[in-house]
């Protein structure tokens, strides 16, 4: 699901990755977060490919990972998010956080947020668009962060939905971090063909990731065919 609009995600960042900084973002009035590099920051010669490498390296992603820690920890949770961010041409000074909530706050958001009941498994707040005014203005200014918003997932909804959709938890959460991410980049599924459109780029995503790092395809289940990357639906 996602919730259109400016929700500040947070107006105060921590400006060095690797720092913990207590952040105010729509869904949660106060939460410690870590921000965490993508990648090392020594990096081989510049190459096409060394360049869209060091834009991850300056992407700030917040993770919040204070429930079922240890389980999210398996995860790469950050260099994913660093890597969907910089193959969509976010601007280098982009800053994301992501959460791990569990079913109690899922389902408190969801129904303060879309009206619905129980727990959904990811949502995304939007705050600066990449097609909209501040957007453009943060892309120009020196130092002004560009605060593309907050996905949160529900991490015992994703453990549930590996059955469902015959995934790993790794690769479960993979797919629903790369779809909420793909919301906060502008992407929308309630249209036949938008839907059709994020489909098709959650999975090359995630193939260009699993390759990056070596992964079975298999871990995200089935990918091919209409609705097979479906999520965020309840």
């Amino acid at each position: 699901g996602t919730f259109q609009g400016r929700a500040r995600a947070f107006p105060t960042p921590s400006a060095f990755l690797g720092t913990s900084t207590t952040c105010r973002f729509a869904a949660f009035p106060e939460k410690t977060l870590c921000a965490t590099p993508s990648l090392p920051q020594s990096l081989p010669p510049t190459t096409e490919l060394t360049l869209k490498a060091r834009k991850e390296v300056f992407m700030n992603i917040e993770v919040n990972c204070e429930y079922k820690e240890d389980l999210i920890a398996s995860v790469p949770v950050a260099e994913l998010a660093a890597f969907v961010l910089s193959q969509e041409d976010c601007p280098q000074n982009a800053e994301a956080s992501v959460s791990f909530v569990d079913d109690d706050e899922m389902a408190r958001l969801n129904r303060e947020f879309r009206g619905k009941t129980g727990p959904t498994d990811v949502l995304s707040f939007e705050c600066d668009g990449l097609d909209d005014e501040m957007g453009g203005e943060c892309d120009e200014i020196p130092g002004m962060p560009f605060e593309l918003g907050d996905v949160i997932v529900a991490v015992d909804v994703a453990e549930r939905q590996t059955e469902q959709f015959g995934t790993t938890f790794e690769g479960e959460l993979s797919v629903l971090l790369v779809h909420g991410l793909l919301h906060l980049c502008g992407y929308d599924h309630i249209e036949d063909d938008e839907a059709e459109v994020m489909e098709s780029r959650e999975a090359e995503l995630l193939r260009g990731w699993a390759g990056k790092r070596g992964l079975e395809l298999s871990i995200f289940g089935e990918m091919n065919g209409p609705g097979a990357l479906v999520r965020g639906e309840h």
